[in-house]
């Protein structure tokens, strides 16, 4: 195991020995935007949602402290943003777009923003153009139809008007900034929408509404997320697509290609992003794990420190400068310490992985001695090589392990673990049951390590967070075995 990290670490340092790629015209000794992706309101929260149907905008205690959490654990880690989905919509706003919040929830978003402002933090809202939100406008109006019923037609004048009324409505909550993305729920296909390139139709559509922010708020920050900008496994190919990248560019602060299931802008095109993009560029990271809202919250362990941060020191190299790491329940101890993680790491993209991990073990656990650090962070990093190690290669070779779903995200009960055996994105399983056998082994070794450990630090309870997980982990192998 310590052989096969030596190696990852080794081949991250030749990264940053590379040659052949020019000086970015950004010389900043890190990452200028360093943002968090909440994504939506509740995926932060630190208790299960069991019953709730995806995504849930309920704004209750647990939501309000699970957002709190996760603003602490950001400003200790270096984020400067947080921009989080579903303060104010989800499918559909009302036709009477005020009458869509409440003067209770009115309330909950401003007490949100002062405690941003308070830890030093931005809020920006996750905005949704010309879809999500637009579903009972789409069907009340059908001048603003197209053959989606979630996404108004880019061809008709009357859909820009409603966008409109809905930039005016959001603007007079004064965010920060915002984050656009008009491509996750698809786009409208009629005869004269269809004559427009994905990428061409997406950009105009984005730099259409981050010219009107522009005009109403000079000094808001605006960054696209290119989410939904191609089908799952596809990139640009050709210079059209990419002119109107650079084209959307001089609208925005930053531009991200997220890497759900690999990254859209690639090779060529990705260096060439970093040098002729008028905005800052980035990413999402190339691994994450998107928080399952019904399940409870120490059920899975799975770390992706190693992944993300070595992704994030690559693509730094390259010239990226912008970043859109996506948050989570911070009481699970994998997604703490990714969090913490990736935010040093972004603040000096040269520093030594293992380094951080052993810095923010010992602020995290307060480790009574230096042995003991050193065994916690050999725990986390083995539990990352665990699960990686041992999934189908095919998915590790496609990159379609960008966003981990660990159980399904639609339904109103506690799904079965998605992410240890059923996804078939490439039509075959994400791990074989020889592979979940072998997981399931790594993780049993650690748990005694763990008990000898746990009086070991000055945040016990930490320690059995890590047991409860792997436990959980355990159980759900056997259900999938059964």
């Amino acid at each position: 195991m310590k052989l096969k990290l030596s190696v990852f670490l080794l081949c991250v340092a030749l990264l940053s020995l590379k040659t052949d790629v020019k000086t970015p015209k950004n010389t900043s000794k890190g990452y200028i935007h360093r943002a968090a992706l909440g994504c939506w309101v509740n995926d932060m929260r630190n208790s299960a949602l069991p019953t709730e149907q995806w995504p849930s905008i309920i704004f209750d205690d647990e939501t309000e402290e699970g957002l709190l959490s996760c603003m602490d654990l950001m400003k200790k880690a270096g984020f400067e943003s947080l921009n989080v989905f579903g303060l104010l919509s989800t499918y559909s706003w009302k036709i009477n777009i005020s009458e869509t919040i409440s003067e209770e929830r009115r309330a909950d978003v401003s007490r949100l923003l002062k405690a941003a402002h308070d830890r030093g933090l931005k809020l920006h809202n996750g905005l949704g153009v010309y879809s999500w939100g637009f579903d009972e406008i789409i069907a009340n109006n059908p001048c603003v139809q197209g053959t989606n019923p979630h996404a108004l037609c880019y061809s008709s004048p009357e859909s820009f008007e409603w966008m409109k009324k809905v930039l005016d409505y959001v603007l007079t909550f004064n965010f920060d900034g915002y984050h656009l993305e008009a491509s996750d729920q698809g786009r409208c296909h009629c005869e004269k929408c269809s004559a427009i390139s994905d990428v061409v139709y997406y950009s105009k559509i984005n730099a259409m509404c981050a010219d009107y922010i522009r005009e109403k708020k000079n000094d808001a920050v605006l960054l696209v997320n290119m989410c939904g900008y191609l089908p799952w496994g596809d990139s640009i190919n050709c210079e059209a697509d990419f002119q109107a990248l650079v084209d959307l560019s001089s609208r925005i602060d930053f531009l991200i290609d997220p890497g759900h299931r690999g990254l859209y802008v690639r090779g060529e095109y990705r260096t060439r992003a970093c040098k002729e993009l008028k905005c800052d560029f980035g990413t999402s990271s190339c691994t994450w794990v998107y928080m399952p809202q019904r399940w409870d919250k120490l059920r899975w362990f799975l770390p992706t420190v190693l992944r993300s941060c070595g992704f994030l020191q690559e693509d730094y190299h390259r010239g990226a400068r912008a970043a859109e790491l996506f948050m989570g329940a911070t009481i699970n101890p994998g997604v703490e310490m990714t969090i913490l993680c990736s935010g040093k790491l972004m603040q000096n993209p040269k520093r030594n992985i293992k380094s951080i991990i052993r810095e923010s073990v010992n602020e995290l656990y307060e480790p009574k001695n230096r042995k003991t650090g050193e065994k916690l962070v050999d725990i986390f990093i083995r539990a990352e090589l665990a699960y990686f190690e041992n999934v189908n290669q095919l998915y590790m070779d496609k990159n379609f392990l960008g966003e981990i779903f660990l159980e399904w995200v639609l339904g109103t009960v506690p799904g079965t673990p998605y992410y240890l055996h059923e996804r078939n994105d490439l039509g075959e399983n994400v791990m074989s049951l020889q592979g979940m056998v072998a997981y399931r082994d790594a993780l049993k070794e650690i748990l005694p390590q763990l008990d000898a450990l746990e009086n070991e630090v000055g945040r016990p309870e930490k320690i059995q967070r890590i047991k409860t997980c792997i436990e959980n982990v355990i159980t759900d192998v056997a259900s999938v075995e059964r």
